[in-house]
């Protein structure tokens, strides 16, 4: 499998959201989130992931669906604001995808 279908997968896509996650909160990243924030930040980006494909796949509704489920499970992030958290979600989501598409359409 190619670097830019290995991107394209769920769990890549779900990989690099998070790590756009962590570099957005910067090096207070362990610090800042407890390992339960951490785990809950791991699976929205999953999620997070799971809506960009449903969304290219043309499966709008259940991509709704997901995206509620990503933004219900942020709500229970202490260490930051809930909107903040989504807000960032969503920030790193775009970015991965723009990387990934990058190195798709390469």
């Amino acid at each position: 499998m190619s670097a830019g279908n290995a991107a394209l997968t769920g769990t890549g896509l779900a990989e690099k959201i998070f790590a756009q996650f962590k570099a957005g909160l910067g090096r207070g990243w362990e610090e800042r989130l407890t390992p339960a924030d951490r785990e809950l930040i791991k699976a929205a980006s999953l999620d997070a992931a799971n809506v960009l494909l449903l969304g290219m796949a043309g499966s709008d509704e259940r991509a709704a669906r997901e995206k509620a489920h990503a933004e219900a499970q942020l709500l229970n992030v202490a260490a930051i604001e809930s909107a903040e958290a989504v807000q960032r979600l969503w920030s790193a989501a775009a970015a991965a995808l723009k990387a990934t598409m990058a190195v798709v359409l390469a």
